[in-house]
């Protein structure tokens, strides 16, 4: 399968799990440039040591270093059949760099999925979302089982 999808959102929306999951079930590489970034900087290349600079600094990595970490990225041979791009582009800058790259490898970009989530939301601990999520769920499932005849009572005695 070739796919080549853009998850954006805010952080804690959920995206870097989301794009890993489909990354894997898909077969192709999931791209989060926060992990690049620091693989760059571990692996001391030259891009790597730029955003170290910056970011000891506390500064933001420069469109240019992202974008060049991007593009040699997309260019290994496990990106030829697509990718799940984490969180990037995040400028307009870094979009159309983007655009360019798959304009000149022939390529196009099949979807863009926004994660829109509240600042409330994406506030609240991932263990309390995931329980109220599962909570929710079961709510349903109950709800549903119920109306079609069964009660809670009777469902506890048959078990």
């Amino acid at each position: 399968m070739s796919v080549r999808v853009i998850f954006l959102g805010p952080p804690g929306a959920g995206k870097g799990t989301q794009a890993q999951s489909l990354a894997h079930e898909w077969g192709v590489p999931h791209i989060a440039t926060g992990d690049m970034l620091r693989e760059a900087v571990a692996a001391k290349t030259a891009l790597g040591l730029e955003a170290k600079r910056h970011m000891d600094s506390g500064g933001l990595v420069p469109d240019d270093v992202v974008i060049g970490l991007v593009g040699e990225r997309l260019a290994q041979p496990d990106a030829k059949a697509g990718c799940v791009l984490d969180g990037f582009p995040r400028t307009t800058a870094q979009a159309e760099a983007l655009d360019a790259v798959f304009t000149r490898a022939g390529i196009a970009l099949d979807r863009v999925v926004f994660f829109d989530v509240s600042r409330a939301e994406t506030a609240r601990p991932p263990w309390r979302r995931a329980w109220t999520s599962t909570r929710s769920r079961r709510r349903r499932s109950s709800t549903t089982t119920a109306a079609a005849g069964s009660s809670p009572r009777s469902r506890a005695r048959d078990r």
